[in-house]
């Protein structure tokens, strides 16, 4: 994991841990909720809302379906958008034509999918729902690169980490055979 990015899966559990909370969207709307989650994992942002977000923290970003396409399903730990076509974004200074990101929150595959905070407050949200999340981006300071262990998928780890033991095996013997030469 690089230096100075959170884990995707300890993101995302710490954004669930906000379930029960109550915490009232007065105190933490939907960017600052986002922002509160990172900080929690020892990560420091300070962006404009939801539309700045969508434009600046994003290593990679695009449509639910273009998501599911490019990488088998939306990632745990990605951010999920509210992003319309509205002319919104122009008054919030936007003219890119890359839509108005109105509302933000978190996929954290735990509860009822995803956790967001709304007028209801912190709260824990359908996902998928086309209605609430079109978009999602990966942010540029979570890895996302991690595969948890698990029972299903445990044999394939386990021979991957066989295979490139016996390659350094193998490299090492042929540096032996170089340098005994």
């Amino acid at each position: 994991m690089s230096v100075n990015k959170v884990d995707n899966f300890a993101f995302a559990e710490a954004a669930y841990l906000y379930h029960n909370r109550n915490i009232p969207y007065k105190q933490l709307d939907c960017q600052a909720f986002v922002e509160r989650v990172l900080a929690d994992c020892g990560i420091y942002q300070n962006w404009r809302g939801s539309n700045h977000m969508w434009r600046t923290a994003l290593s990679w970003k695009g449509t639910i379906d273009e998501a599911i396409a490019k990488f088998g399903s939306v990632p745990v730990g990605a951010w999920l958008f509210t992003v319309k076509n509205d002319g919104g974004e122009v008054s919030r200074g936007y003219h890119d034509n890359e839509g108005n990101a109105a509302h933000v929150g978190i996929f954290t595959a735990k509860g009822k999918g995803a956790m967001h905070s709304s007028a209801g407050g912190v709260q824990e949200c359908a996902f998928p729902d086309p209605k609430r999340w079109t978009h999602c981006g990966l942010a540029s300071v979570i890895d996302y690169d991690h595969v948890p262990v698990t029972t299903e998928n445990m044999d394939d780890i386990l021979d991957d980490m066989v295979k490139s033991w016996n390659d350094m095996i193998n490299k090492i013997n042929k540096l032996r055979g170089l340098i005994i030469k």
